[in-house]
C-alpha cells in the first residue's frame, strides 16, 4: 500500500516537472509560431544562435520543427536593435551579456558602450562596498559609549560618505560626458 502511495506520488511529481520543465514554447506557440518574429525577440534580447536548439526540444516533443532560416533572418534583424552603443552601456552597466553575438559591423559601437558601462559597473560596486562599511560603523557606533571611538566613527563615516559622493559625481560625469 505505502509502494502504491509513493508510486502515485512519483508520477504526480514527474508530471509536475514535464510541464514545469526549461520549455521556451508551448505546444499551441509552436504550432502556431512566426519563426521569424522569435528570431526577432531573440536577437533583440542578445541571446546566442543556439537559442533556437531550446525551442527546437520544446516544439520537437509535439512533432514540430523550427523553420531555421526564418529564426536567422528574425535574428539578424533583431540584434540590429540589441547591437547599439545605447544597449551596450546598458548591458554593462549590469555586467550583462557582452556583444560577442554581435556581427562585426556593430560589434565597435557596442562595445563602445559597454565599456562605459562597465565602468558605471565597477564604480557602483564601488558604492556598495563603501555604504556596507559605513553600515558596519554606524552598527558599532551604536554598541559603544567610548567617546574616542564614537569620535573614530564618526570621522570614518563622514570620510566614507564623502568617497561615495565622490563616486556618484564621477558615474554623473562619465554619463553626461558620453551622452548617456
Amino acid at each position: 500500500m505505502i509502494l502504491k502511495k509513493w508510486a502515485g506520488t512519483f508520477c504526480a511529481l514527474s508530471a509536475i516537472l514535464a510541464v514545469v520543465s526549461c520549455a521556451t514554447l508551448s505546444k499551441e506557440e509552436c504550432q502556431t509560431a512566426d519563426w521569424y518574429q522569435i528570431g526577432l525577440i531573440d536577437g533583440s534580447k542578445g541571446r546566442e544562435y543556439h537559442h533556437i536548439a531550446k525551442h527546437n526540444k520544446a516544439c520537437s516533443e509535439y512533432g514540430i520543427r523550427p523553420d531555421f532560416d526564418r529564426y536567422s533572418q528574425g535574428r539578424t534583424e533583431g540584434l540590429k536593435h540589441f547591437c547599439t552603443r545605447e544597449k551596450g552601456f546598458k548591458e554593462g552597466e549590469k555586467n550583462g551579456a557582452d556583444g560577442s553575438v554581435c556581427p562585426p559591423e556593430s560589434r565597435n559601437a557596442f562595445m563602445e558602450g559597454y565599456q562605459v558601462g562597465i565602468q558605471v559597473y565597477t564604480l557602483k560596486e564601488r558604492i556598495s562596498k563603501i555604504e556596507s562599511e559605513m553600515d558596519k560603523y554606524r552598527h558599532q557606533r551604536k554598541e559603544t559609549k567610548d567617546p574616542e571611538k564614537l569620535d573614530l566613527l564618526n570621522t570614518l563615516i563622514s570620510k566614507l560618505a564623502r568617497e561615495r559622493d565622490e563616486i556618484e559625481d564621477m558615474i554623473a560625469d562619465i554619463r553626461t560626458r558620453n551622452g548617456f
